[in-house]
């Protein structure tokens, strides 16, 4: 460790050029400089705190000198006579003088307050501050590390009735003021003063330097960047001239330099407008380039080198995040219908992104207009080649095997009022824990539901979480998953900032998180609903303690949380299930989703959307899509979807009964892996039963468990009839072969 020490003249240059650079690398090997030199003293010390001992009092004795020698030639600069023979003397007895009264006195009042700051510089610090009026190497460092805080007030009481002494006797020596004299030494002083604080000398070079840079850049075509003063100097109080047009100039030459350079900007309290201008400009520039490259995921997840993905974005970044989740939605669809209503969604997005931009306008908005612009292009031509495209067709708003979302067809959400309302019902009794479980069969809406919640539930921060989606295998990587889904999705959805996942052990650092998200400001609700729960303790093989303790973490929650609730969606109800989950989803709420009724069902088919021509699907051939599937949501929205096709291929205007047994075929073609999971995952008895059914048999003698397992499943009538004859018609031709 010893070799990663800067040495003395390192130190030097860090000290009075770099300080926030060196307060960093203090930390980093191990050295508090906020600590106090007499708590370092009274106990043992590492090498690394010798190290900053010894290099805190070769500041304190070079330095102090040395500022006295250059403010004294200020004075005789403006014609004070001084008297260097008394000059030395008084200021060699002021310096030990206030050295010795300083280090006492500082240490005293340091301890006494519980202030930050090593004696040893805040001695460097006071003397500077006492013989040279704030000389602004010591002072700056002593505000940018905070070590000069309490003790520099001793020190400066010693250090300045030492120099004091000094300078008395150094100008006393036949000098006598008058008025000229004191408005001179004034004016000086004053200007000294200025000119020192804020490095007008030093800043002067650094204009001369960064213009030789630009021009080496511009005229010769050599990067210079690396050149850029603002890299080696994090005191430049004015900003540096020409630097925001040499930054952009070779930022897309050496990314990793620019960032370095953004980086100390920051730091720099001359530079910080700068570089906040240059990160919007480049962030705008290649927002541009995306949209031209029609990279609209890019842009929806704000990936980039620029750009800082959805964790770091501000509201204009997520803005157009936004507007680019709806061209993304309408380059993927090749219906031009729905190409157009993602398209008409992106032009209000884009609107209220420009009403933004336009109400808080300035140089760090203003790059983002030409971004916007060009979005709006790429959409303008998607636009005409969609209307063109759209001509003579009726539009098919069904979405047959996607979920349903706020974004993706939420007019086909129908149905599921009931469903909402008990969950709203439970998320608003904070007198009580309870838990939720939303229980329906493979694909009959429980994702679209959940989906659907953020706009369903506006004053709650809903994180969805699907098992199947995110492959883990412990407990760590779990909470790790679930806490990164639940900052993105509350960011994209209420612009909430939530907590990451502290460091520790899984289940600690989950508790932890936990907590937090129930103490939101404002009292906000968290609802995390997991998606495919049953799947969950296959993801712990072999450990069945971690589930456990999973498990538990889950109770715990239940019991003692009432601004964070947990909802668990799958098929089979926890009493087939382990007994673990009953025995910790405790007051647990089953919320069921049945398959639509009859009026909703033809309603869907009919009405699925305003622009739906009202003659495309008849009421009596949406009785009969009803009476095949018994509305089974993702049947209907297949068949819908499959009499829209035939009807733009044939170019009609209405559906017949006979449509609906011309797709029959092709509908089971659609369900043949949600037929085959159904089948499958049926115990014995339900087998024979279903067989039993498709022949026409009675069903008098029925198992109660068959029974049980088919009606959780809406797959019989209460009239012992299959109540998907479309389900029975694949069992006959491919299951029972």
């Amino acid at each position: 460790m010893s070799e990663d020490l800067p040495g003395f003249w390192r130190f030097l240059w860090l000290f009075f050029m770099q300080p926030i650079t060196l307060h960093r690398q203090l930390r980093s090997l191990g050295v508090d400089p906020d600590e106090s030199l007499w708590r370092i003293l009274r106990r043992r010390r590492t090498e690394q705190e010798d190290w900053w001992v010894l290099r805190s009092a070769q500041m304190s004795l070079i330095f102090a000198p040395a500022t006295s020698v250059a403010f004294l030639a200020i004075l005789a600069a403006t014609g004070v006579h001084v008297s260097w023979q008394l000059v030395a003397i008084g200021v060699a007895f002021g310096v030990a003088g206030g050295v010795a009264g300083g280090v006492a006195l500082g240490v005293a009042f340091g301890v006494a307050v519980g202030v930050a700051g090593g004696v040893a510089l805040g001695v460097a610090s006071g003397m500077a501050f006492g013989v040279a009026l704030g000389v602004a190497g010591g002072v700056a460092y002593g505000v940018a590390a905070g070590v000069a805080r309490g003790v520099a007030l001793g020190v400066a009481f010693g250090v300045a009735f030492g120099v004091a002494l000094g300078v008395a006797f150094g100008v006393a020596g036949g000098v006598t003021f008058g008025v000229a004299g004191g408005v001179t030494f004034g004016v000086a002083a004053g200007v000294a003063f200025v000119a020192g604080f804020f490095r007008v000398p030093v800043f002067l070079f650094e204009s001369i330097w960064e213009l030789a840079a630009r021009l080496r850049s511009a005229a010769f075509g050599r990067r210079s960047l690396h050149w850029a003063p603002v890299l080696y100097h994090e005191l430049c109080y004015l900003p540096i001239p020409l630097l925001r047009g040499h930054i952009m100039a070779e930022a897309g030459a050496d990314p990793g330099l620019t960032r370095r350079v953004l980086e100390a900007c920051s730091i720099v309290p001359g530079q910080r407008r700068t570089g906040r201008r240059v990160e919007a400009e480049l962030r705008a520039r290649e927002i541009t380039r995306m949209a031209a490259a029609n990279d609209f995921q890019g842009i929806q997840e704000l990936r980039g080198i620029w750009l800082p993905g959805i964790q770091g974005a501000d509201a204009v970044l997520l803005g157009f995040s936004e507007a680019a989740r709806y061209l993304t939605a309408a380059q993927a669809v090749f219906n031009p219908h729905h190409r157009l209503r993602h398209l008409k969604s992106f032009a209000e997005q884009a609107n209220a992104l420009d009403n933004q931009l336009r109400s808080h306008r300035d140089v760090f908005t203003q790059p983002f207009e030409e971004p916007l612009r060009a979005l709006r292009e790429v959409a303008q031509e998607m636009r005409t080649t969609a209307e063109k495209d759209a001509e003579g067709l009726i539009l098919n708003p069904f979405r047959a095997g996607d979920p349903l979302s706020d974004s993706e067809g939420p007019e086909l959400f129908r149905g599921r009022e009931v469903a909402v309302r008990d969950i709203e019902d439970i998320l608003s009794d904070t007198r009580r824990s309870a838990s939720l479980q939303l229980l329906a069969p493979r694909r009959a809406g429980k994702t679209s539901l959940l989906k659907m919640l953020p706009r369903l539930l506006p004053d709650t921060v809903c994180v969805f979480f699907d098992i199947q989606a995110h492959p883990i295998a412990s407990a760590g990587a779990f909470w790790s998953k679930l806490a990164e889904q639940a900052r993105l999705q509350a960011k994209r959805d209420r612009r909430v900032d939530l907590p990451p996942l502290p460091d520790g052990p899984p289940m600690e650092a989950a508790a932890v998180w936990l907590d937090h998200l129930d103490q939101l400001p404002g009292g906000r609700r968290v609802l995390i609903t997991i998606d495919e729960f049953e799947r969950l303790e296959d993801l712990f093989p072999g450990n069945r303690q971690e589930f456990l303790q999973l498990m538990g973490l889950f109770r715990a929650t239940i019991q003692h949380r009432r601004g964070v609730r947990l909802l668990v969606s799958g098929a089979a109800p926890f009493d087939e299930l382990d007994g673990v989950w009953d025995d910790h989803f405790i007051s647990a709420r089953q919320i069921k989703l049945p398959f639509l009724d009859r009026a909703t069902s033809v309603g869907l088919l009919s009405e699925p959307s305003p622009e739906f021509p009202s003659e495309a699907i008849p009421v009596i051939v949406a009785e009969e899509v009803y009476r095949q599937t018994g509305g089974q949501p993702f049947l209907l929205q297949v068949f819908g979807s499959l009499l829209v096709t035939r009807l733009n291929d044939d170019r009609r205007t209405s559906a017949t009964i006979d449509d609906v047994q011309a797709v029959s075929p092709r509908a089971i073609e659609w369900a043949e892996s949600y037929f085959r999971d159904a089948f499958r995952s049926a115990p014995p008895p339900a087998h024979e039963a279903l067989a039993r059914l498709i022949r026409g048999q009675s069903l008098s003698d029925l198992q109660p468990l068959a029974r049980r397992w088919l009606a959780q499943r809406y797959l019989l009538t209460p009239d012992d009839r299959l109540a998907v004859p479309l389900f029975g018609t694949w069992i006959e031709h491919h299951a029972l072969v």
